[in-house]
């Protein structure tokens, strides 16, 4: 096992996976709670989780159909023979949502029963919504990943199940579907949302640009020719991106991609430098490049500390949510830190300690339990079920309520949440001004020109008044633009 891992490669029960940055599933590299030795008295669970397993979205899925339909056209025309499975697969579909998969919701029913198995007294039953605190953000796939993870921990407590034959005949056998929050906006588990600097951050696009260099170096050119070798067609980035995509669905959902073997295209050492490539990307975006990405996650920590501090409430807090959640609160804690920060040309990139393959998969989830130690309060942080220890706590003790605050103090000062994401700045001179101003302008001369033609139809187009309410779209309900 050791030697799969330092190989970057998991393996679960009988099945081998392996790593394909963001986009690994979650047993890939995961611990196990019930594993972990917990030297005192536990009274209290805060969880955060990122959702599980997805489709792959508007961005990736057009890549992988682009090439596939390139691919048919080779097949059908006798130039790619490498493919013996290729003429007897039923095609995947694919789709372009960002939906969970069946797995993604396996993921976290696994999760929840492990957490049960390892930490019972810390879900009190029979369920109250009063006795959690369970709260996801307003996407579906959280929404989805907090009641798979809830069905894990309930299922056996409640009236729904092929038991319950009648209402004169209702066991508590089977599910008991919880209540789970959602508020919009959200500040701590959406954080990016409400936070202009951070916007403009993203829109300059700066951070995209250690990672499109590296896209130009001689690493990836090799990755593309090897591929493009093994399976007897020329291909480019795209195409190549394609494939990694193509293998990362066929090891997150066999369900989905019905038996595809594209992985079989890529060697270990190829998925070393796409995997680098994809994590450029997600260092700069999420992690320790920018203050403002991991400052702005100071609210979330500031919960943590409550619900840890708070010695009247033990009910546990289960919070779900995405990857630009998580990543930035590991960054604020001060893990996952190499000694300098990953750029294109860094030397031995494989042996980084920064890689989302392992810290954030999908289904990637930190956990503070805390415990009633004779010396104190202590906490014991988990990520992705592996016992982790912050730099600034103490590495033999652990993690205590007030090395978490001095965590919170060193990376986001006082928290100020308006302050580190410019809120309140409107000076004149930052993009979202210059937005505002030109939102403004439109609106003005949208009202202006609305005017003008509504007294200029009352005066020369009496016909068209009268037949106004039928002057729609058929397809669209939207009102036909006419010529004056």
């Amino acid at each position: 096992m050791l030697l799969l891992l330092l190989l970057g490669v998991g393996l679960v029960g009988s099945t081998q996976y392996r790593p394909v940055a963001s986009k690994t599933v979650y047993d890939a590299f995961r611990g196990d709670v019930t594993d972990v030795k917990f030297e005192c008295s536990t009274d209290r669970l805060f969880f955060l989780a990122r959702h599980g397993s997805r489709n792959f979205g508007t961005k990736a899925v057009p890549r992988m159909r682009t090439f596939l339909e390139k691919l048919n056209v080779a097949v059908s025309q006798g130039k790619v023979t490498s493919l013996p499975w290729y003429d007897t697969w039923t095609r995947a579909t694919y789709p372009a949502n960002y939906d969970l998969v069946s797995e993604g919701m396996f993921e976290h029913y696994t999760i929840g029963k492990r957490y049960f198995t390892a930490l019972p007294h810390l879900f009190p039953l029979p369920y109250t919504p009063e006795g959690y605190s369970l709260r996801s953000t307003t996407k579906t796939r959280a929404v989805q990943s907090g009641l798979s993870f809830m069905y894990g921990v309930l299922n056996g407590t409640g009236p729904l199940g092929p038991a319950s034959t009648a209402r004169d005949h209702i066991t508590l056998n089977g599910y008991l579907p919880p209540a789970i929050n959602m508020t919009k906006p959200d500040r701590q588990l959406r954080f990016m949302d409400s936070c202009p600097r951070y916007r403009a951050y993203l829109a300059d696009e700066g951070w995209k640009k250690e990672a499109q260099l590296f896209e130009e170096s001689s690493d990836v050119e090799g990755v593309v020719k090897a591929v493009s070798g093994r399976l007897g067609m020329e291909l480019d980035l795209n195409s190549t991106k394609a494939i990694y995509y193509l293998c990362a669905n066929e090891m997150m959902s066999p369900s989905q991609s019905h038996g595809s073997k594209f992985c079989d295209l890529l060697k270990d050492e190829d998925l070393v430098v796409l995997d680098f490539m994809k994590d450029l990307e997600k260092y700069h975006k999420y992690s320790y490049s920018y203050p403002v990405t991991y400052q702005m996650s100071c609210l979330l920590l500031g919960h943590v500390i409550e619900t840890m501090e708070d010695s009247t409430d033990g009910s546990p807090v289960l919070m779900f949510a995405h990857e630009e959640t998580v990543v930035p609160l590991f960054t604020l804690l001060g893990l996952y830190r190499d000694t300098k920060p990953l750029t294109h040309d860094m030397p031995n990139y494989k042996d980084r300690i920064f890689k989302t393959s392992h810290i954030a998969p999908f289904a990637a989830n930190i956990a503070f339990v805390r415990m009633n130690c004779t010396a104190g309060t202590r906490i014991k942080i988990l990520v992705n079920e592996h016992v982790v220890i912050p730099p600034l706590c103490d590495q033999d003790a652990g993690c205590s309520v007030e090395d978490l605050k001095e965590i919170l103090k060193t990376g986001a000062g006082t928290c100020e949440f308006d302050s580190i994401c410019g809120v309140e700045e409107d000076d004149g001179s930052s993009p979202f001004s210059a937005i505002r101003l030109a939102l403004a302008l439109l609106i003005t001369v949208t009202l202006i020109q609305s005017t003008y033609i509504f007294f200029h139809c009352i005066k020369r187009c009496p016909a068209r008044r009268m037949a106004g309410e039928n002057a729609y779209s058929m397809s669209g309900g939207e009102p036909l633009l006419e010529d004056d």
